[in-house]
């Protein structure tokens, strides 16, 4: 009964992740639907029946998407989130699209512990996914002589889509709010214990 939140990369490799957030934090990646050279219109064909049909006994939660679909096509000046509504898919855009902390997010969930069992699972049906993570989903090395330098954000590539959709999923599930509070936090605390420290 935890309710399904989907996350969505659009563009013409759209794709698409779903996962739960138990009670007590741990997230599970079950499922991902990658296309290739594909509009938004028939994407939205495909992830309404995985929804409805495939995971139809669950509730649906949040379904957020990249804010940059949010941006009328030139052609018929329709939004990606306009063609997924129509299609019965009610997305919204993702509360950010910071890379670093649509990144970091992922990875505290993949650092987490919780009551002795990881914080992170992935289901074997994902296979882009399992592949991204295991070094598909990376930095591009720059061209410069010396010491190795790479680029401050991901490379585009297969893999970086549906990435970025596991990142607007975990948007969904609060992990990026989470990770902004979690650090105001830390700066409170610290500065509490500066203040509170005797100098004297």
């Amino acid at each position: 009964g935890i309710p399904i939140i989907t996350g969505i990369d659009f563009g013409l490799t759209p794709a698409a992740a779903l996962i739960q957030r138990t009670a007590t934090g741990q997230v599970r990646v079950f499922d991902e639907l990658v296309a290739v050279d594909m509009g938004a219109s028939r994407f939205a064909d495909l992830l309404g029946p995985k929804l409805r049909a495939e995971w139809g006994a669950f509730p649906i939660g949040a379904i957020k998407g990249d804010p940059a679909g949010d941006s009328r096509a030139q052609t018929d000046e329709t939004t990606p989130f306009q063609i997924l509504r129509k299609a019965g898919i009610d997305a919204q855009p993702a509360s950010t699209n910071d890379p670093v902390r649509r990144i970091e997010s992922v990875a505290v969930a993949l650092g987490r512990i919780i009551d002795g069992q990881p914080g992170f699972l992935l289901h074997p049906r994902c296979t882009m996914l399992r592949k991204a993570m295991s070094g598909g989903y990376c930095l591009r090395r720059l061209a410069v002589s010396g010491e190795e330098r790479f680029r401050d954000v991901p490379d585009k590539n297969v893999y970086s889509h549906v990435s970025d959709a596991l990142q607007y999923a975990f948007d969904g599930a609060g992990e990026t709010r989470a990770l902004v509070r979690d650090v105001s936090r830390s700066r409170s605390t610290q500065q509490s214990a500066y203040v509170d420290y005797d100098f004297g």
